[in-house]
């Protein structure tokens, strides 16, 4: 995600959201060519279809 410019520093807060197939990262959508690369991720990562709804906030 640092890598990306969707956050700054790795250990910076994180509100990853999956809503019907969009991916929101602090709130902001993804742009589509981010939002498949990250799909992706998620889908080999855990296995499931990224079109659930889905959120992860990192602990402040």
């Amino acid at each position: 995600m640092v890598k990306d410019n969707l956050i700054k520093n790795p250990g910076d807060k994180i509100d990853l959201k999956i809503d019907d197939g969009d991916i929101y990262v602090n709130g902001k959508k993804l742009p589509e060519d981010l939002a498949k690369k990250y799909k992706k991720l998620y889908k080999d990562k855990f296995g499931r279809n990224p079109h659930l709804p889905f959120e992860l906030k990192s602990e402040e």
